[in-house]
């Protein structure tokens, strides 16, 4: 079988050290290790998604997708039966999302197309608790891209 390029609508590379990357149509996320391009390693339905990520989170890697409505879910590749979800209060649906890691820290990025864009604190999931919003900002725009750089 072919890696499915013309159904997806995020391709993502874990750019920490390469090893996976990810293609997410609008119905399905699956994780590719570099070494076997075949097969996916990991196969997720999903609803109507928009974007998808790579975070990593003290040294494990996850990956956090989200679509039509607030709901935004995360697994960890080590750990991918394990999916969980919160409530990221975005309306009406979770457009764009990003990772940033500064230290040990991990942050994620999200937009929904009403203008909200909000940073959430990650690294809380490895104590089994929800990610928290540690800020938000509305931009009065439809957001329908977005880009995160450390300066």
């Amino acid at each position: 079988s072919r890696v499915p390029l013309k159904d997806a609508l995020v391709a993502e590379w874990d750019t920490s050290n390469g090893e996976y990357f990810l293609l997410a149509s609008d119905t399905q996320v699956l994780v590719f290790q570099t070494s076997n391009l075949e097969v996916p390693m990991i196969s997720k339905k999903t609803l109507k998604l928009h974007s998808a990520v790579f975070l990593y989170v003290q040294g494990r890697l996850f990956v956090v997708f989200g679509g039509e409505g607030p709901q935004i879910s995360y697994f960890a590749v080590d750990n991918h039966e394990d999916v969980k979800c919160f409530d990221s209060g975005h309306t009406p649906r979770v457009k764009c999302l990003k990772s940033v890691e500064v230290g040990d820290m991990a942050y994620l990025v999200s937009a929904s197309s009403d203008g909200t864009i909000k940073l959430w604190n990650f690294t809380q999931i490895l104590n089994e608790e929800s990610p928290k919003a540690i800020t938000e900002h509305n931009c009065d725009l439809r957001i329908t891209c977005m880009t995160v750089s450390i300066i």
